[in-house]
């Protein structure tokens, strides 16, 4: 079971499974494998990030959170403030080298204070959350975050609510995928595919992708974005990638996928416009070459 994957500036592939975690170390090639015993938080490891320290940091849903040591890769556990009440369930870097952690019921940023740690709790907004869920940041610095509320916008200190007021299909939302303080992806807790939203200068405009619009399924339970722009949504019976003009090409174990079961957080963008898919039978990478049907291995 793989889930998230991170492709440090060592070029050294950092990825999340069931039973801890794996480190291709190219210069070696070779695997390193790290274990609670070794000192991670749990055995569970679902998202990495780049951390206010410079290291990597990993997220152990509703357990905790470890960052690196960059040359032995020794594990050391962060508690967040009140941690009996405070168990991460999402994380994310910022543009301004921050990282942002959020529990059910709190949002933390993370910055670097010398050589101290600081944890600052970000207000939530009027009314608070019932649940967060899932947090994702966008290039402009506009954080998102899903809750069984609709989705929130915090931008230059302030937050904005959106839900099925605003055109959502539904309030409960999981998956979010932030492209800019105007536009986000987001999918479901039931299956309802996915929507994007629009911020205009005077109205709120949604556009929906399911079934009838070509989607593999309407079942999410991934959304990720490569640096081409495709946005690329898993679910359990393979890929659907919507392409820059909105056209929708899928990808399934016909095209060569390990597997159709994709997992959360489970794309890795890298710099030559190839992903890194996490399943639930191992790690899939897929390199574009132009043709209509490219290969996945």
């Amino acid at each position: 079971m793989v889930w998230g994957s991170y492709r440090d500036s060592l070029r050294r592939l950092w990825v999340g499974t069931n039973n801890g975690i794996g480190i291709w170390l190219p210069a070696e090639r070779r695997w390193r494998i790290i274990h609670p015993s070794d000192g991670l938080a749990a055995h569970r490891v679902l998202k990495f990030a780049l951390g206010p320290d410079g290291r990597i940091w990993s997220l152990s849903p509703t357990v905790g959170l470890n960052r690196f040591d960059p040359q032995s890769l020794a594990p050391e556990n962060v508690p967040l403030p009140s941690p009996e009440t405070n168990a991460p369930t999402a994380m994310a870097s910022a543009p301004d080298g921050s990282l942002w952690v959020a529990s059910n019921q709190n949002l933390f940023a993370i910055r670097r204070n010398g050589e101290e740690l600081a944890f600052e709790t970000v207000p939530a907004p009027e009314g608070g959350w019932k649940k967060l869920r899932e947090m994702s940041i966008a290039k402009d610095g506009a954080v998102w975050v899903s809750s069984t509320e609709g989705v929130s916008r915090f931008h230059r200190g302030s937050w904005k609510r959106f839900d099925s007021g605003d055109g959502l299909l539904a309030d409960r939302v999981i998956h979010v995928l932030a492209r800019s303080k105007d536009e986000l992806f987001l999918s479901y807790e039931e299956a309802r595919g996915i929507t994007r939203l629009i911020l205009g200068a005077k109205e709120v405009r949604t556009e929906h992708f399911t079934t009838a619009q070509g989607m593999l399924s309407d079942r999410v339970w991934m959304l990720g974005a490569d640096l081409g722009g495709r946005i690329w949504v898993g679910g359990t019976d393979g890929l659907s990638a919507i392409e820059p003009d909105g056209s929708i090409r899928i990808f399934d174990q016909g095209d060569g996928l390990i597997w159709n079961n994709i997992n959360r957080e489970g794309l890795w963008a890298e710099p030559d416009g190839s992903v890194f898919i996490g399943t639930t039978r191992g790690l899939a990478h897929y390199r574009p070459a132009g043709e209509p049907r490219a290969s996945i291995s």
